[in-house]
């Protein structure tokens, strides 16, 4: 789906962001797919949620300049519901 590729950029930096996730020294690198090109994988350290209720993290997401970045970027987008956020994290 157009949005949910479009939106794996923004997502991806959002959860790269250090007042949302933070480097996880115990653990290694994982392989996930390129949020700018899904044919492809990168490998990145694993990180954890400060937040880690899904809704909460949805809540913050939609108040972040990633997301406002997102919407200036696809304007014919009507937002980014719940069930879409979750998908695309599911991929990370």
């Amino acid at each position: 789906d157009y949005i949910r590729e479009m939106l794996m950029p923004h997502l991806f930096r959002w959860i790269s962001d250090d007042e949302v996730t933070r480097f996880d020294s115990n653990q290694s690198h994982v392989s996930i797919p390129d949020p700018c090109d899904p044919s492809k994988t990168i490998t990145v350290h694993q990180r954890i949620w400060r937040l880690t209720i899904r809704e909460h993290q949805h809540a913050e997401f939609l108040k972040s300049s990633y997301y406002n970045e997102f919407m200036n970027e696809n304007p014919f987008a009507t937002g980014v519901g719940i069930t879409v956020f979750s998908e695309c994290l599911k991929k990370f």
